[in-house]
Parts: C-alpha cells; structure tokens; sequence
C-alpha cells in the first residue's frame, strides 16, 4: 500500500470539491493536522473513516487504497462489507474497553475491600460498610469482565450470583474466626443489642451465630459465641427452666438438685460426646407433671433448686457420687412455678471465686 499515493488522492479529491484542510476537517470532524497527515501519506484513515470520506467524495475504498479512481459508483457489496468490517472493529475495540473497567473495577473493589478489614478495628461500623461497597464494585467488575465471555444470559446471572454467594461466604467465615480464634467482635453482625439488666454485656447477632461481648472496654473484655435458641413454649402440664452460662471457663457438668410440690429429685446436665460444656451454652430443663406425679389440678408449686457446677467431666451416675474437689455448688433458689410457664435462670463466675445461679428475666 502506497501512503504517499493514497495522500496524494485524497488531497486531489478535496480539491475537485473545492475545500480548504479546515473545511473539510470540520465536515469530518477531526483536526485540521489530521487532514495534513492524511495527504501527505504520514498517516492513515482508520477504516471507519474510510467509509465516510469514501461516501463524501462518492468514491469506492478500493479506488482510495489503489490511490486512484476506477469508477463512478462506489460498489454497494464493497461497501456493506466494509460497513461490517467497521462495526466489527467498533465492537472489538468496545469489548476490550469493557473488559479493562471490568478488571480495573475488580482490583479496585479487592483493594476497597483488603483495606476496609486491615484499617478499620472489627467493632467500627465503616469496616463491613466499606466491604460492602469493595464488594459492590467488584462484582460489577466481574460481570464487565464476564459479559464477553459467556453468550448465554442465565450463565452469566448463575456466575455472579456465585460470585456474591462466594463473598457472603467469606464474610461470614472471617467473622467466626475472628471471633473464635481472636476474640474480636463480628464485623458484620446486622444486631447489637444493649440490656439494663447486663450493662457490662453487648451482643451481636449475625446471620449464622450469636456472640456476647463481655466486659467492653476493660483488662477483663471477651467475646464467645452463644447458641442463640431458645426451647419449646412450656406446655400446660410443663414447667421449664432455660439456664444460660455466663462462665469464665468451660464445665463438665452442671447437676441439679430440686424439691417440687415437696418431692425431692435431681439429675445432670452434660454433653453427649463427653466433652465440656461451652461457658456461654444455653441449657434447658423440664418439670413434667404427670412424670412427678403432680395432681392434675395443681397449677402453681414450690420450687427450690440448687445447682452444683462440675469443673471436669466425669461420667454422670445416679448416687451423687463426684470427686470433692470438682463439686462446686451453689446457693439456692425458691419460687412460685406456675405449670406452663418458662422461667430463666443466668449461672455465673468460675472457679477461683465460685459460681452464682439468680433467676432473672427473659
């Protein structure tokens, strides 16, 4: 291809319509030094370009690129294809451009999202709020990126649906490690929840667990998960009891010891695997009627519990037979029990200062 000859051309071309460079660059709006470069064969028309001066001066591309005219009329089959040849190239260069905002809008969002978690502390709202918008930015990315990838519709929806599927995953992953291994509250807890009655306690509810963060803000300050149930409503021939553990360690077992209606029992609560009770579980336990053999009119008896906490595991027995130094009971606690009703019980302390049983509100 002769750039010199083809110059020469279009410059003999913008003369037959008698114009000026700066006429004819304002008809085609690009710069009068664009028009120079192309008649003097430095540069090139791009093939768009070339559609639209070949239309201008009502001559063929092939006559353009021969640098000399061959005919009147341009030919409408070289014409078409040109005409696709340009949007050919008009989509290629559009994809390539949606492919780098993708990419660069994925970087970014990782980069927003890698920065919320290191800068700001776990208990500060902006960190899970700038995640968030990382999150927003690199999934938008990903479908950019995506887009040109994948023709069917439905792949690309399934795609970036397991894309966000795959970072509430992570967040959610981080947050009980965080929490578990590093004793730092959820970031992306959607819940905190203040309480009169524990001052000294901030829970947080995530979509998958509950955690308690004890003692904010001093020496003493901890967080554990919580097994956030509750049990079945009390039926009219139940009374129940839900102990919750508020305890500085864990326990192997926590047995009780009542009188009901002036008949004494007890019994144990304990894991089945053997292992330890979680220091912040969530017990529960049963008066049944019928099975204590209560008349079936009675609505409202006397109830006197007395806990005794386990430090160690040891395998439950009927006889109250348990190693001295493990046992360590409580004081007791006496109430009205209406049939039907749930009634709340919080066992604190530990060890070294021994442990506490009140009964409080739900």
């Amino acid at each position: 291809m002769d750039q010199i000859r083809i110059g020469s051309f279009l410059k003999e071309l913008r003369k037959e319509k008698d114009l000026t460079q700066e006429e004819l660059a304002e008809h085609l709006n690009v710069s009068n030094r664009t028009i120079s470069r192309w008649e003097t064969g430095s540069n090139m028309p791009d093939i768009g370009m070339l559609i639209e001066i070949a239309d201008f001066y009502n001559v063929s591309i092939p006559e353009i690129i021969e640098g000399e005219r061959k005919s009147e009329n341009m030919d409408k089959e070289t014409r078409d294809t040109a005409i696709k040849m340009a949007e050919y190239s008009h989509n290629e260069v559009k994809i390539g451009k949606r492919k780098t905002i993708g990419y660069l809008m994925t970087a970014f969002g990782i980069f927003i999202i890698i920065s919320a978690l290191a800068i700001f502390p776990n208990d500060s709202s902006w960190g899970s709020i700038y995640s968030i918008i990382g999150s927003i930015l690199m999934v938008i990315g990903f479908y950019l990126i995506i887009k040109s990838l994948l023709v069917k519709r439905s792949l690309r929806i399934l795609s970036v649906i397991g894309c966000i599927v795959l970072l509430f995953v992570l967040f959610n992953v981080s947050d009980y490690i965080a929490v578990t291994q590093f004793g730092q509250v959820p970031r992306f807890s959607y819940a905190k929840e203040y309480s009169s009655e524990n001052p000294d306690e901030i829970v947080h509810k995530t979509l998958f667990f509950t955690a308690v963060q004890k003692n904010p803000g001093t020496a003493d300050e901890r967080v554990v998960i919580v097994k956030d149930h509750a049990p079945p409503k009390a039926s009219d021939n139940e009374i129940k009891l839900l102990i919750r553990l508020d305890l500085e360690e864990d326990i192997g077992l926590l047995l009780i010891d009542y009188v009901i209606d002036g008949a004494e029992g007890s019994g144990g609560m304990s894991n089945a695997d053997k292992s330890l009770i979680d220091q912040a579980d969530l017990l529960d336990w049963t008066f049944d009627k019928q099975l204590l053999d209560i008349r079936e009119q009675t609505e409202e008896v006397d109830l006197t519990i007395k806990f005794t906490v386990l430090t160690e595991y040891v395998d439950p027995n009927y006889e109250d037979i348990y190693p001295e130094e493990y046992k360590k009971p409580m004081d007791e606690i006496s109430l009205k029990a209406n049939f039907g009703e749930t009634y709340y019980i919080t066992i604190s302390g530990g060890r070294t200062n021994g442990y506490r049983a009140v009964l409080t509100e739900q």
